[in-house]
């Protein structure tokens, strides 16, 4: 893991206050490696974010981890969030089109999947191998190290919630969701990422 980029000094970034009891997971919807990552977010600014988003770590194509802030700053990635929860973003265009045609110009090979997202069918991209193998490291090591939850948010059936949680549930969450579970406009990180997670760590010393 590498720490060449640092948001520390921006006002996108402040102490941590409220317990840290969530790792949310994002795409980038975008081919670019960490740093271009990090260009993109400082340049999304508005009247609440003079200095950009922030993130805490970025994930490469060929799984290349970097991290960007301390855990111990809040970062802008989650809205709601953000208070409680480590954000990582994922380089992945997370859509087929012609952005993923681009990516796989260049030899970036990803599974096309499709399920149920808020009741409708949606066709999404997965992690390349060496991202699946990174981001599981990365937030079972974040999880060891925080006490944060090793849980996705579930449905009443037990299967993996496929849809926006309520302020309630949001409130109540610990464990390692992705950004549609927060925001009722997104989509990333998509559902195989954390079914994975489910179907390991619902498996006996997991």
């Amino acid at each position: 893991m590498t720490e060449p980029l640092r948001y520390d000094h921006l006002r996108s970034t402040y102490p941590r206050r409220e317990p840290l009891r969530a790792i949310v997971l994002h795409w980038t919807a975008g081919i670019g490696p960490p740093a271009q990552v990090y260009a993109t977010l400082r340049g999304r600014t508005g009247p609440h974010t003079p200095d950009g988003l922030s993130i805490h770590y970025t994930v490469g194509v060929d799984g290349e981890v970097v991290q960007m802030a301390s855990t111990k700053l809040v970062c802008l990635h989650a809205g709601i969030a953000n208070k409680w929860s480590i954000g990582i973003e994922v380089v992945s265009p997370g859509f087929p089109g012609d952005v993923r045609e681009k990516e796989r110009s260049h030899g970036v090979a990803r599974d096309e999947y499709t399920d149920s997202l808020r009741g409708r069918s949606v066709t999404m991209l997965d992690y390349t191998a060496a991202q699946t193998v990174a981001v599981e490291r990365l937030v079972e090591k974040l999880c060891d190290e925080t006490g944060v939850a090793r849980a996705v948010p579930l449905d009443t059936d037990g299967s993996l919630l496929r849809r926006t949680m309520d302020e309630s549930e949001l409130a109540h969450f610990h464990g390692v969701m992705g950004h549609y579970h927060c925001h009722e406009t997104k989509a990333d990180c998509g559902t195989r990422p954390l079914e994975r997670l489910r179907l390991k760590w619902s498996r006996p010393n997991c």
